[in-house]
């Protein structure tokens, strides 16, 4: 028993917040509803929480809109007090809850990062060079002595995670931060947070992501009301949630984004295309492995001749990528991509290899433009794609780039998705019957 205490890093007994009705009358903005204090109740935002968390462990908590998420991880955070209950905190904490929290507005990037980084005790020795990682993380380099003021919400997200991830805490708060950023910032954020907790970081993580939750956290709670409806197994849990508001939720469309390419539809009319609507292709990718005799240089998702961002789930994709060989690249090698979730869970993947289609060498000094085709199978979401190149097939990589490029997935009105994928190779079968009560003697 002792040994189970001493293993926990959060403890929440009986935890509740309430407000009083001076606060309300504040947040009313009625200057009348002040002198009828009896017209405004005291509003509970969280009602006899417990929870215990472990050290090592990965929480999600999970709830619609205004059941107390963000409320529970500033009690934790010591943002705010608890109106009842006790909170006992073991190892120091990094957060990342409202947006640019933390920051000083009128002072620039550099600034607010050397004011964080005396608030942590960084030594003087480290200084900088955490300095340096902190920047090369958020690739605010060219805004980096700007105010934050002039920042945008994705700018202050990037500084913000670089910041409290530099300082390796013992516990890791995110309150649905990663959402503001671009798709590719996000994977990038994701994989470090994997590698922070297999070094044993705590985190307590909040999104509205159902997928997100499943795919970073061992255990979770629902709230509901400031209550907790249901908490243990982050399956479970999230099924728990799920099933009860899927009902009443509603898909929201995400306004597709075209860029038309040259009107030939032919391969060797875009040799030379270079995406118009994503992050030059380096700034893209989160990492790349390989020999580096033959290498990829660009990546676009199209649909019908245009490159699109965001695609309409059951419709025909194509992900275009471009490789430029330094060697001559063999007959027989195999170039294939993997399409992948934002939290690095791997979906299907689509070579030439597999499907049977050798592709003729290439000399030393040309470019091979080359066309994966599938059909959106997917439900609704942001994925990545990996491309990758074996010499020969199923050989070493040549070239493996992670997270060359990205798109976001809609439901199609006509047909709502609420899994991860859906398997087009299914059958139903049904036979009627006319059997009728027998009279029994």
């Amino acid at each position: 028993m002792l040994e189970e205490k001493h293993n926990i890093a959060v403890d929440l007994q009986g935890v509740s917040k309430a407000y009083p009705d001076s606060w309300l009358a504040r947040r009313s903005g009625s200057i009348f509803s002040v002198f009828n204090r009896q017209s405004i109740e005291p509003f509970t935002v969280l009602n006899n929480v417990t929870i215990a968390i472990q050290h090592g462990e990965k929480f999600g908590i999970i709830g619609k809109n205004g059941a107390g998420k963000s409320t529970l991880l500033q009690i934790i955070a010591g943002t705010i007090r608890p109106s009842k209950g006790t909170l006992k905190v073991n190892g120091n904490i990094g957060a990342l809850l409202e947006l640019g929290s933390g920051f000083h507005s009128d002072f620039t990037g550099m600034e607010n990062i050397r004011l964080s980084s005396q608030i942590a005790g960084i030594p003087a020795t480290q200084l900088d060079a955490a300095i340096e990682a902190i920047v090369d993380f958020s690739e605010l380099q060219t805004c980096i002595h700007k105010p934050v003021r002039t920042y945008s919400s994705g700018m202050i997200v990037r500084l913000a995670f670089a910041i409290q991830t530099q300082f390796n805490p013992n516990i890791l708060i995110i309150d649905e931060a990663l959402a503001v950023g671009d798709i590719f910032f996000q994977a990038k954020c994701i994989e470090r947070i994997q590698q922070m907790c297999k070094s044993g970081t705590t985190l307590i993580f909040v999104s509205h992501s159902i997928e997100a939750v499943k795919s970073i956290c061992d255990r979770a709670t629902y709230l509901a009301d400031g209550k907790i409806k249901a908490i243990g197994n982050v399956d479970e849990v999230c099924d728990s949630y799920f099933g009860e508001y899927a009902h009443i939720r509603s898909e929201l469309s995400i306004p597709q984004t075209n860029h038309r390419a040259p009107s030939d539809n032919r391969l060797s009319s875009i040799a030379h295309y270079r995406s118009t609507i994503q992050p030059p292709f380096e700034n893209r990718i989160t990492s790349r492995i390989g020999t580096g005799f033959a290498q990829y240089i660009e990546s676009c998702v199209f649909q019908e001749n245009k490159e699109v961002d965001c695609i309409v789930h059951g419709s025909q994709v194509s992900v275009m990528a471009w490789i430029q060989a330094t060697q001559a690249i063999p007959k027989g090698s195999e170039y294939g991509i993997l399409v992948r979730t934002l939290h690095g869970i791997d979906l299907f993947s689509v070579n030439n290899y597999f499907t049977g289609t050798p592709i003729e060498a290439i000399s030393a000094g040309n470019q091979l433009v080359i066309q994966f085709e599938f059909l959106a199978l997917l439900g609704p979401g942001s994925y990545t794609v990996t491309l990758g190149l074996r010499v020969p097939a199923q050989g070493p990589y040549w070239d493996k780039v992670f997270n060359a490029t990205a798109f976001t997935v809609v439901n199609n009105p006509d047909a709502q998705v609420f899994t991860l994928f859906r398997n087009p190779h299914t059958a139903v079968n049904y036979e009627t019957s006319s059997l009728r009560p027998t009279n029994s003697e």
